[in-house]
């Protein structure tokens, strides 16, 4: 049986975007991840005796503020020390910054595009802002629809040479106070537009902590809601 390790990687702490509930801290390191640590951290993972494939999640931050180069730099290093492992990329990004070029190096090493998205955009927008206070969601959603347009491209050549290699798009939804009343009408969102959801709480955590008594929902709240979209 395979043995794979998965490991969250966050390369930067930096984001272009100010979420009210954001889980980073704000005495979190700063700066962005450099070359010598990311062949370091590449090299340990590959070495693993026990493991016959690694998972690689990019995180942050906003992972695709590193840049396309960066992420070239990494699958280069997973080539060199891979060792005859399997490996699997993916990546946790606000879409926002999401363009042909970074569609194009995922296309060619099959990487997984994950996003977030709280519902369609008055309600998206309460939660998921610039630092500005405006509103994210229609950048987000040009981000998934370049995803989307991609992944129908991939299908229609797939169906010429029998490869499989749909970049995901699919959108995490943070379920919070201001939400939590209307999760049927984010889930009739994500279905009328065909996007796969993952329904996770707000975490009390960095800047939620501060906006806890007008963001939080408690357990027995989160999981009524569950039940009740179920």
């Amino acid at each position: 049986s395979s043995m794979k390790i998965t490991a969250i990687i966050k390369p930067t702490h930096d984001c272009n975007f100010a979420c009210k509930y954001c889980y980073v801290d704000k005495n979190a390191e700063q700066g962005r991840m450099t070359e010598n640590t990311l062949r370091n951290l590449t090299r340990e993972l590959c070495s693993l005796q026990d493991r016959d494939s690694v998972n690689f999640i990019w995180h942050g931050g906003e992972p695709l503020l590193m840049g396309v180069d960066f992420y070239r730099e990494a699958v280069a290093l997973q080539e060199h020390f891979r060792d005859g492992k399997l490996i699997q990329n993916s990546i946790q990004s606000n879409v926002s910054l999401v363009n042909d070029e970074f569609l194009d190096f995922s296309e060619t090493n099959k990487i997984n595009i994950g996003s977030s998205l709280d519902g369609p955009e008055e309600i998206h927008n309460l939660t998921r802002v610039y630092p500005d206070g405006s509103g994210t969601f229609s950048d987000v959603w040009a981000g998934l629809q370049l995803i989307r347009q991609r992944n129908l491209k991939i299908r229609n050549e797939r169906s010429r040479d029998g490869k499989q290699r749909n970049l995901g798009g699919g959108a995490i939804t943070i379920l919070s106070r201001k939400n939590i009343e209307r999760i049927d009408v984010v889930y009739d969102f994500f279905a009328m537009h065909g996007l796969s959801m993952k329904i996770n709480p707000l975490i009390k955590s960095g800047r939620a902590i501060e906006d806890f008594e007008e963001l939080g929902i408690g357990p027995s709240e989160y999981g009524l809601a569950l039940v009740n979209l179920f």
